[in-house]
């Protein structure tokens, strides 16, 4: 059976594919009436429609929500829904019936019918256009472009010019009751006359004048003034709107059917705006009684981005009634008008499907990634659909709007000139005379646009069969990159092989494997002529100008280095350090093959090899590497180097001018590098999962797949093989604790921390001194324990020290001083001085040497040693001399060098200090072990023997002072005369004694006898001289009443006001004089107080 004879109705009829919204030819009208499928979702969308316009229906009945927005995507039949309600508001008569006659049996719905028929009987200008056709080149305003159209097509309703300006002139005329006699003029008929205006001007002016009795000059003042000045806006146009429904009276309607509104509109929300105005206008003028009802590609959401969001919400106001089609309408059209099969047909679809169940649905499959399409589900969804697969209905509508939207589409298919219905009309004519079985590939559908594609596409077709001919392509090729073409920015079907394969299936029980081997093949020859880039999986269609560029990107060279440099940005990102479980970071080295990835030098080296037997090779020589083998496979080194060639011709092509169209070439192709970028590292990702592991020749098991993981175990394999002693490490530690264990009392626990460690320590210090180097510096200790076979951390090996120095192992020195625990914890903290820091094993202590570090701190500081460490003994001991030298020291700032009269002990404390201080500068433990052994006795002796000094100054030395002030006043008044006293002898004799401590007690008893007799003489002299100040005062009393008795002739005597000091007066306190400093400061403040007794006195006299 053919595939023509299958269909109910002849397939070749002529059936209207496209719908034309100004296509009014009775017959064309008859066809679209009776062939139009009503569907379950087309009946609800006429619900939606009929329950809106009805509720204006009626004298007195109002609404302002006139506005209708329908929409749908390409090719969805929102033109024939909307030239169908034009026919059902106008209920013409075509063919001897109603228009709403032709619905009677396909509407369900009887309240629908009777709301379809209402409205029909309504009378009512029903006007149909479509925008973009009727939207004329005359000079307007963005702003006012929508409202002109609006008012061309109600004037040409309205039987006036569509010239607005002309259409003035013409109702001017019929105001005036003059417009059939003005139209009688014209024997050719005044509708061609007026067509050029312009042209006829001046026979039109002169007709004018005759029947309008005015000169020809008026006429022309009135043309002119009407073209100059012809305005309109949205509130005049609806109150004209208005009249002429008023007018008519009777619940007069006049409805505006817009097709292809969004289109018009586009971004440009200046004109939506306009429509926007247009229908609230008309809205509030006429309550109703005017509706606009539009049709768009997209919701009436998506027209509005460009829209201000407070005008948002006034816009969705005015389109209250918002109807979508559905793709699921366009399909069952399309069943019933065209694949609706005979009754014999369809038992024998059914019975081939069910004949081939498994085969059939199991060859349309899809690969990863796509969206899911629709297949056949069942025998009767076979017959209903054969001789197509359901996903192609939508697939070849949205392949349109692809195409469009990518400007590879003319004039007709932009402007809706192609439609699914005559799509899959033409297709199904092609294939009349094959066989049942056959199946309609989508390649096929290329043929119903190709008129209406560009010609720079439909060239790049004619050059590829010229390849045909030339035997370098073959037929089946060309089909393949139709499909391509078609596919090229679909997003739901990548243009995988798979994905072709399945769409290329032209008969039933086809082999598939067959089929994606040819269409490999295929692809690989289009590749090579250039006319097809594969990206990944997927393969895409090139234009004239990117198969330029493709060429141009092939012909770079690309070598093996740059090979690795693009493989080794993946593997980077297993970074150049690794963490141990230890805590030891290791730096690593990548390599890829020979070549290397990172800056430094490594602990550890990583290598990636591309060949399996290289891999053996080398790790047995290299034993101190892991290999990791990532073969590539052919296609994955093809990605690897068209990346780098993309990424080079773009480097080499910077800041060069370009095209528009270029410059989104280059956007595509930089895209297609990233892509494959993000493709090769999945895939290496992959391959190291499983990827064989060489190290010292032996393959390595390893169980983990995540890659990351893998590498780790990888580098942790690697890491003890070579540090076979890392393991000695078991708890980390950080310098931090190190200083810790040494400020802190000992703690056994923690000195016993990783003591394996610890004895690799003290057997290198061992060697060493064998070797006579009796001492090591801790940077080399450190820079040799993180080598093999150890790879102990710094952190570690800092910790390590600390824990021998606290376990008395081993003495730390810094600049050849022995540090103690304290020290050593801030030396240990400081990296930078590590070059300065030497450890060597320390020396066991001679018991006697103990024991007279003990004698010692009992009986010279009377400390009793409970302490059994060498160095918590030598701790106390140091603490005990330190504390009482610097007990010595403050007691020797007492002394002044040249005093008369100085506090005894100096020549004991000063021995006692030379002593002290000669161990206190000793740091090594050792060492001052055998000094304190060796001086013993002079030790206990010297501290023993200022313990009088101590109790001197503790307190005694007041009453020293006491007394070495008494003898100074006693000096001092002994100037002016003589004191009888034996007091003065003694306290002098107990003052200049070496040891004076027993005969201190006696100072007080002296000090206050001879103070006693001083303040005696003190105050008789005081009196003597007051005696001697009161006589002369009284002579000058006299010397001056004499003069005045005697006339002022006398001769004037002036007594001068004199005051006596003593020195001691002008002395305020000690003075001790080493310099001439000293002396002159000492002078300064004698003036100062002689300066002070001569402001009241003529002179001073110094006793």
């Amino acid at each position: 059976m053919k595939l023509q004879e299958i269909y109910a109705k002849d397939i070749n009829r002529n059936i209207q594919g496209v719908i034309k919204v100004d296509d009014d030819r009775d017959k064309s009208i008859k066809q679209e009436l009776e062939e139009y499928v009503v569907t379950g979702e087309i009946e609800k969308h006429f619900n939606e429609f009929f329950d809106a316009y009805t509720t204006s229906i009626g004298v007195g009945s109002r609404t302002e929500k006139m506005g209708v927005w329908i929409s749908g995507f390409f090719g969805s039949g929102k033109s024939h829904f909307l030239k169908i309600l034009a026919y059902l508001l106008e209920n013409r008569e075509i063919g001897g019936k109603n228009a709403i006659d032709y619905f009677n049996n396909k509407i369900t719905d009887k309240m629908l019918v009777g709301n379809i028929t209402r409205s029909g009987k309504t009378p009512s200008d029903v006007i149909l256009f479509n925008i973009d056709a009727k939207s004329s080149l005359e000079s307007t305003t963005q702003k006012d472009r929508i409202l002109k159209v609006f008012e061309k097509v109600f004037n040409d309703k309205l039987g006036y010019s569509q010239v607005n300006y002309v259409a003035d002139i013409e109702q001017y005329i019929e105001e005036k009751g003059k417009l059939d006699e003005f139209k009688a003029e014209f024997e050719e008929g005044w509708e061609n006359v007026r067509d050029n205006f312009d042209f006829e001007e001046d026979r039109i002016a002169e007709v004018y004048a005759k029947v309008m009795n005015a000169s020809v000059e008026d006429a022309k003042r009135l043309f002119s003034s009407r073209r100059d000045h012809h305005e309109i806006s949205a509130e005049s146009f609806a109150e004209r709107i208005q009249k002429y429904i008023e007018s008519k009276g009777n619940d007069h309607h006049v409805i505006f059917l817009v097709d292809e509104v969004g289109q018009y509109i586009g971004d440009n929300g200046e004109l939506l705006l306009s429509l926007q105005s247009v229908v609230e206008e008309l809205g509030v003028r006429t309550g109703g009684k005017a509706w606009v009802v539009c049709t768009s590609q997209e919701a009436i959401d998506d027209v509005m981005h460009n829209v201000k969001r407070n005008d948002f919400s006034k816009i969705l106001g005015r389109f209250d009634t918002k109807i979508k089609l559905a793709s699921t309408d366009i399909e069952e059209v399309i069943k019933m008008r065209l694949l609706e099969k005979t009754d014999e047909a369809s038992e024998t679809l059914k019975q081939l499907y069910r004949d081939n169940d498994v085969d059939i649905r199991n060859a349309f499959s899809f690969s990863a990634g796509t969206q899911t399409q629709s297949i056949y589900t069942n025998a009767d969804n076979f017959a209903a659909t054969y001789p197509y697969v359901p996903y192609q209905f939508s697939l070849v509508q949205n392949t349109y709007g692809y195409i469009r939207e990518k400007g590879f589409a003319g004039a007709h298919l932009s402007s809706g000139a192609r439609s699914l219905l005559s799509a899959v009309q033409e297709t199904a004519k092609t294939y009349q005379e094959d066989e049942v079985g056959r199946l309609i590939p989508f390649s096929a559908f290329y043929e119903t646009i190709k008129t209406a594609v560009d010609s720079s596409v439909t060239r790049i077709f004619e050059r590829a069969e010229e390849i045909v001919r030339s035997g370098n392509l073959e037929n089946f090729d060309i089909a393949i990159l139709k499909t391509l073409f078609m596919l090229r920015g679909a997003k739901e079907i990548p243009s995988t092989v798979e994905n072709l394969a399945t769409l290329e299936i032209t008969q039933i029980g086809q082999d598939r494997l067959e089929l994606e081997k040819n269409i490999r093949d295929s692809l690989k020859r289009l590749e090579d002529q250039t006319y097809v880039q594969k990206t990944n999986e997927t393969y895409t269609f090139l234009t004239d100008e990117e198969q330029e560029v493709n060429k141009a990107i092939q012909k770079i060279t690309v070598d093996q280095n740059k090979v690795n440099d693009q493989i080794g940005d993946i593997l980077r990102i297993f970074g150049s350090k690794y963490t141990y479980s230890s805590g030891r970071i290791f730096s690593v080295d990548l390599y890829i093959d020979d070549h290397k990835l990172n800056a430094g030098v490594g602990d550890l080296t990583l290598v990636f090899t591309l060949d399996n037997e290289s891999a053996i090779t080398r790790s047995t020589i290299n034993t101190d590497r892991a290999y990791v083998v990532i073969e590539l496979s052919p296609d994955m080194r093809d990605d690897v180097r068209r990346a780098i060639q993309i990424d080079e011709y773009m480097r080499m092509n910077a800041g060069v001018s370009k095209t528009v169209e270029l410059d989104n070439i280059l956007a595509a192709r930089t895209k297609e590098s990233s892509n494959i970028k993000q493709k090769i590292d999945a895939e290496i990702k992959t391959l190291i999962e499983t990827s064989p592991v060489y190290i010292g020749g032996t393959k390595m098991e390893i169980s983990a797949r995540d890659v990351k993981l893998r590498i780790e175990d990888i580098l942790k394999m690697l890491t003890e093989i070579i540090y076979t002693k890392i393991h000695y490490i078991e708890t980390k530690k950080t310098v931090a604790d190190a200083r810790q264990l040494l400020n802190n009392p000992k703690d056994e626990l923690a000195i016993k921390v990783n003591q394996k460690a610890s004895d690799e320590v003290i057997e290198e210090l061992t060697e060493q001194a064998h070797n006579h180097m009796p001492s090591v510096s801790l940077s080399s200790l450190i820079s040799k324990f993180k080598k093999r076979p150890w790879g102990f951390d710094e952190d570690d090996i800092v910790y390590l020290i600390a824990s021998l120095l606290k376990d008395e192992r081993i003495s730390v020195q810094k600049s050849s001083n022995t540090l103690d625990n304290s020290e050593a914890a801030i030396a240990l903290g400081l990296s930078r001085e590590y070059d300065r820091v030497s450890v060597k094993i320390r020396e066991k202590i001679d018991a006697e040497y103990i024991k007279s570090v003990k004698a010692i701190l009992k009986e010279a500081f009377g400390l009793t040693v409970t302490e059994t460490g060498e160095d918590a003994i030598m701790a106390k001991f140091r603490n005990s001399v330190e504390d009482c030298e610097r007990t010595i020291s403050t007691l020797l700032s007492n002394y002044n060098d040249g005093e008369r009269y100085p506090y005894p002990g100096k020549v004991k404390l000063v021995t006692a200090d030379e002593i002290l201080r000669s161990l206190v500068q000793i740091r090594d433990n050792t060492e001052l072990f055998a000094v304190a052994n060796e001086k013993r006795d002079d030790i206990i002796n010297a501290v023993n023997g200022i313990e009088k000094v101590y109790s001197f100054f503790g307190n005694q030395r007041p009453r020293f002072d006491a007394a070495k002030d008494v003898i100074k006043s006693y000096e001092t008044e002994s100037m002016y005369h003589t004191i009888e006293n034996t007091e003065s002898d003694e306290i002098i004799k107990i003052l200049t004694m070496s040891e004076p401590y027993g005969d201190i007690a006696n100072l007080s008893t002296l000090t206050a006898n001879l103070k006693s007799k001083i303040e005696a003489k003190t105050e008789e002299r005081r009196k003597r001289e007051e005696e001697r100040r009161q006589r002369e005062e009284e002579e000058r009393r006299k010397r001056e009443e004499e003069t005045r008795l005697a006339g002022g002739n006398a001769p004037v005597v002036n007594i001068p006001k004199k005051k006596m000091v003593r020195p001691g007066d002008l002395i305020k306190k000690s003075y001790v004089l080493k310099n001439e400093d000293d002396i002159n400061q000492m002078l300064e403040e004698f003036r100062k107080e002689l300066l002070e007794n001569l402001k009241d006195n003529d002179e001073v006299e110094v006793m």
